[in-house]
């Protein structure tokens, strides 16, 4: 390019030798400027990243110490096993007062012996029958099955007695009376339950509160007992009926209990 540049200068000096100046003439200057240098900016300048300086170590853990064995559980030796010792069966069933009361005048009967000794065996005096008002003897009675209790009447004392299944129970004299006294309440039953009549029903109406009561309705009228047996005691009856069994009324306590 600067050779070029030259001979265009060249050129404009002989062009201006040419025109050397006449007199009566006007004489022109031309003025040659000389192009710009074309300037060239640098690449821009790169950093280069720092260098990363390595990770340190990983701690060394120090071992576990070693754990010295546990001595070996002692062993015992089992006792000797003690032969048992015989036991006493008592030829009867005792029907005297227990060690300690007072004895009894009158024994108890064979067939409540064994029940008898053990209630009077009891701590608590309510819980205790006393001793026999008489001998085990069998009664005229009927009985009627309730939807939470059952009823016994009993002809030799005109007593009811009412067993609720709760353990509750309570006695009642027999006042009805037939001819003067009506036969039921005229209450219509639940479907599957009957109303109590005669002796059953003036009680379940005038002391257990009727159709409200807590030993409910009847479940299918009373029945006339068979085998009824029993002796009376100082705080209440056992008794022995086919159906049921044995039964321990407790009037001290107002409670029977199953047997």
């Amino acid at each position: 390019m600067k050779k070029a540049f030259v001979i265009v200068l060249a050129v404009l000096a002989v062009a201006a030798s040419a025109c050397v100046p006449t007199p009566g003439k006007q004489v022109v200057t031309v003025l040659v400027t000389q192009p710009p240098v074309a300037t060239y900016t640098p690449w821009p300048t790169y950093t280069i990243p720092p260098t990363y300086t390595a990770l340190s170590p990983l701690p060394t853990y120090t071992s576990l110490p070693t754990y010295t064995a546990l001595p070996p559980v002692l062993t015992s030796t089992p006792m000797p096993t003690r032969a048992p010792e015989a036991t006493h069966t008592p030829a009867s069933t005792p029907t005297s007062a227990p060690t300690g009361a007072v004895p009894c005048s009158r024994p108890v009967g064979d067939r409540f012996g064994g029940i008898w000794a053990a209630i009077q065996k009891r701590g608590a005096d309510s819980a205790h029958l006393g001793c026999p008002l008489n001998d085990p003897h069998v009664v005229k009675g009927a009985a009627e099955e309730f939807q939470n209790g059952y009823m016994l009447w009993r002809n030799d004392n005109k007593q009811i007695l009412v067993l609720y299944t709760n353990g509750r129970a309570g006695s009642f004299p027999d006042t009805f009376q037939a001819g003067s006294d009506p036969e039921t309440g005229g209450y219509a039953a639940p479907s599957g339950f009957v109303e109590p009549k005669s002796g059953f029903g003036k009680v379940w109406r005038e002391r257990l509160g009727g159709p409200t009561s807590e030993i409910g309705w009847g479940k299918g009228g009373e029945y006339v007992t068979k085998n009824l047996m029993a002796q009376d005691f100082e705080n209440g009856v056992i008794f022995w009926e086919d159906f049921v069994g044995n039964r321990v009324f407790l009037s001290s306590s107002g409670s029977w209990e199953q047997w």
